[in-house]
């Protein structure tokens, strides 16, 4: 019972943040020819597989609950939906309105990171568990452990690189460490470490 209740929570949680980002998306409407997610059409079909994958995640968890893969797609939805809505409130606190809504660099921060969060697991760790939720054997593990270091270097050469954030230039990154240019080496291992996973 408890982990179906996990499933639903999540999975709600995850149309939550898809319905508040079709808010902003509309109040950011002015942006959407020069915004980091492009076009309208193009976010309503990212949201559509935010929803898709939770959905097909919680099948998953509810017939299989010790299946891994049920809850990575979970995981997966779940923060793409959030990073969906981090990019459309850094927008429009940003530029739209500057100032009206409270937060607005520490959602610029996460924007600048958080494609690692979903791409990243879809690209490496989901091929890797595909389709019975397991390794297809214990050799494979350095290959997951390879797409762990990636992500992880993926996230922190975003978070902690001084300098402007990517799709707000105008904005310093809030936590740039002065010295952090090596953790872009995760750029480098990012690719790899798909080409290992499928």
């Amino acid at each position: 019972m408890r982990v179906r209740n996990g499933a639903w929570a999540l999975l709600a949680a995850t149309v939550a943040l898809v319905a508040a980002s079709a808010v902003l998306v509309v109040l950011n409407q002015s942006l959407r020819f020069t915004g980091d997610w492009g076009t309208t059409n193009l976010i309503y079909a990212l949201a559509l597989n935010t929803i898709a994958f939770p959905a097909v995640g919680g099948l998953i968890t509810m017939r299989r609950p010790g299946n891994s893969l049920g809850w990575l797609c979970l995981s997966i939805g779940f923060v793409l939906a959030l990073t969906l809505f981090g990019s459309e409130y850094a927008n429009y606190s940003l530029i739209t309105s500057p100032g009206s809504l409270p937060g607005g660099r520490v959602a610029g921060w996460f924007d600048n990171w958080s494609f690692f969060t979903f791409v990243g697991p879809l690209g490496t760790i989901l091929p890797l568990f595909f389709p019975d939720g397991r390794l297809p054997s214990p050799r494979w593990r350095p290959a997951l452990a390879l797409a762990l270091a990636a992500i992880t270097l993926g996230i922190a050469s975003s978070a902690f690189v001084p300098g402007p954030l990517v799709n707000f230039p105008r904005v310093q990154n809030p936590l740039g460490i002065q010295g952090a240019g090596w953790l872009e080496a995760g750029f480098v291992l990012f690719p790899v470490s798909f080409l290992v996973s499928c």
